[in-house]
């Protein structure tokens, strides 16, 4: 009985304890208690420059601010930055996270170089009252020409190529090299498309998701192989806006999601 009435007073002073002034002189840590600690994040001298999403992979483009030398990051792969070894993490609107070396997280935001903006101006010259004004306009033609199941018959100039490749996340560096417009090709259905094949440089599919022999046949629902009609519809939307590439990859049609700001 002794015994009991020691426990209960035991359970009872320790209850006075936590109730009473010596807890209030402890200093409690509840975010210890409840959340996981959050570990600190680093930010990487790089930026995000296009990411590429389709049903079972993503990856992403990187630049460095200062080098602008290019990394293409996929989650299932280490990546060498700097001759440091990198694990994916996550991706977020604020960018892509990796956990580095030392465990620590790294981010690599989602923030770009004014160099990657590209402006397609000419100068015309304005003569009116005697007077001569330098005038910025940007000329394109706007006939749409659309066929379905035919080719566009039209001459496609190699600066609308590289513009357009560069609108769908190819780097600068890389378009520089195109020398001629892919090949042209047909699905399995007979829809008309653009061949990735030997005439591109080899970076352009170490640094992009695609792959050699795919056949590049739609973006946002529009024919692919009428590249004048495309940029007429690409120059219509906002500088970062995701696009939808329809493709055939080894007979099977396949989606990725584009995003480049």
């Amino acid at each position: 009985m002794q015994q009991i009435s020691r426990r209960v007073g035991g359970c009872f002073g320790l209850l006075v304890w936590a109730m009473g002034w010596p807890l209030t002189a402890m200093a409690v840590n509840l975010d210890a208690l409840f959340w996981e600690t959050r570990r600190e994040v680093a930010d990487l001298p790089y930026a995000v420059v296009a990411s590429f999403v389709d049903q079972s992979n993503s990856s992403f483009l990187i630049k460095a601010d200062k080098t602008a030398q290019l990394v293409f990051i996929t989650p299932r792969d280490d990546v060498q930055i700097d001759g440091q070894s990198y694990q994916f993490d996550r991706f977020s609107p604020e960018g892509v996270f990796l956990i580095g070396p030392d465990a620590q997280s790294v981010r690599i935001a989602m923030r770009f170089a004014d160099g990657d903006v590209i402006e397609h101006t000419t100068i015309a010259t304005e003569t009116g009252a005697g007077q001569s004004n330098d005038t910025q306009i940007t000329r394109r033609d706007t006939t749409l020409i659309r066929p379905k199941t035919s080719f566009y018959q039209g001459t496609t100039p190699i600066e609308a190529v590289r513009d357009l490749a560069e609108r769908l996340g190819v780097p600068r560096p890389i378009t520089a090299a195109l020398r001629s417009a892919p090949t042209k090709g047909r699905s399995r259905s007979g829809r008309p498309g653009w061949v990735l094949d030997d005439t591109l440089p080899p970076a352009f599919f170490a640094l992009s998701p695609f792959e050699k022999g795919d056949i590049i046949l739609t973006v946002d629902g529009v024919s692919a192989h009428d590249v004048d009609g495309l940029m007429n519809y690409i120059e219509q939307q906002e500088r970062s806006k995701r696009y939808n590439v329809e493709l055939q990859r080894r007979e099977r049609l396949k989606m990725i999601e584009v995003y480049v700001k």
